[in-house]
């Protein structure tokens, strides 16, 4: 209720006057998903029912749902249903309600993935049109008939041999095949930018096996390739390595583009080939290395760790917030970064599975960056 005094000013009497306001309340909103669903994962082609809870009815104003269902679709109904997901959603899906009562507005979020159905029972995958139809009975196929190349038929069967045992027909020398070797590398991210009057070529290995160096090669008059630098490689390695190699005074060049790649040499001699990445000099004012940042693993287990690769265009400070799908901020840090390729190891939180959101804020800009923590 709102109470207003009036006061006359010449003979100083009041007169009160009590006004009702209605005041309404906050609106609570959590997203149910009735079945079928698996945890985190929904198959593509099933029918999906979505509820709010029951306390978002409010008498007054009338609540008011809008719904983004992540599939093109929109849906202003209280719960809404027939939902489907076919194969353009295949992969992470959020779908968020936005609850309102009068000036209150509370948004809230689903988030799951979409997964390939079983294509042995009909359906987008499988050749649903034939799924309709019966089967056809063939006649014997080894005693003569329509269907099994009657030419054939007077012909007695071969006996075949034991196939899993070794013998004629069953590719004896397969038993002899070991297994595929392993990438020498697995490299995450070969970039190039400028700094100042020099070219600088980085990248980051996950993992190398044998791995005895890389030369740098670029790409001369003549459209070839040749080598230009060499940098020590980490040989047998699990951890994250970053190389870093300058071309130094490039920018007085007479070139206006540099092609540049990396041949990676085992300890054998054995080697491999990257792609090309290209520096040039009409960018050199904004920089190649623009302010980039990705995940990974993505989804990640509980147990594992969670690293973010930073492509940075200037050194400087960096702030890194984890929040959950309410915004909430369940970490936050401040650091100093170097330009170029940095990489940031989330600390061991023990989030819960859901999904959740990494913000960086730097100076070249603000990224948000979702993941998922399974179980």
């Amino acid at each position: 209720m709102v109470t207003l005094i009036v006061t006359n000013n010449t003979n100083n009497l009041k007169d009160t006057i009590v006004i009702g306001v209605p005041v309404y309340p906050l609106p609570l909103a959590n997203i149910t998903r009735e079945a079928p669903q698996d945890g985190y994962y929904v198959s593509a082609g099933e029918v999906i029912n979505f509820f709010s809870n029951s306390s978002n009815t409010i008498s007054a104003p009338p609540s008011e749902w809008h719904w983004d269902l992540s599939n093109g679709t929109f849906s202003t109904d209280t719960n809404p249903s027939g939902i489907i997901y076919g194969p353009a959603n295949i992969g992470l899906n959020i779908v968020t309600l936005q609850l309102s009562n009068g000036e209150c507005v509370i948004t809230v979020a689903d988030t799951f993935f979409v997964k390939h159905e079983n294509v042995f029972a009909g359906g987008f995958y499988d050749g649903a049109a034939l799924s309709q139809q019966l089967a056809t009975c063939f006649e014997y196929i080894y005693y003569g008939g329509f269907y099994d190349g009657y030419a054939l038929s007077q012909q007695l069967a071969s006996c075949i041999e034991y196939v899993y045992n070794g013998g004629f027909y069953d590719g004896t020398a397969l038993n002899f095949l070991t297994c595929s070797e392993q990438l020498p590398i697995q490299l995450l991210e070969l970039t190039a930018f400028w700094d100042n009057d020099d070219g600088i070529i980085q990248w980051i290995t996950a993992s190398e096996i044998s791995n005895s160096g890389f030369f740098v090669q670029k790409r001369n008059s003549e459209n070839e390739f040749i080598d230009v630098g060499f940098v020590n490689g980490a040989g047998n390695s699990n951890e994250l390595n970053v190389y870093t190699w300058v071309d130094y005074n490039l920018i007085n060049s007479d070139e206006n583009e540099f092609y540049y790649r990396l041949k990676q040499v085992d300890f054998d001699g054995q080697y491999t080939t990257t792609d090309v990445v290209v520096l040039s000099k009409n960018s050199i004012s904004n920089s190649d290395c623009s302010f980039t940042a990705s995940l990974f693993p993505n989804p990640a287990s509980q147990s594992g760790a969670v690293n973010v690769l930073i492509n940075n265009p200037e050194e400087g400070n960096i702030s890194i917030f984890i929040t959950d799908i309410l915004g909430r901020t369940l970490y936050s840090a401040k650091t100093s970064i170097q330009s170029g390729l940095v990489l940031y190891q989330l600390p061991e939180l023990n989030l819960s599975p859901a999904k959740y959101n990494v913000m960086l804020i730097h100076s070249s800009g603000q990224i948000v960056l979702p993941f998922i923590i399974t179980k």
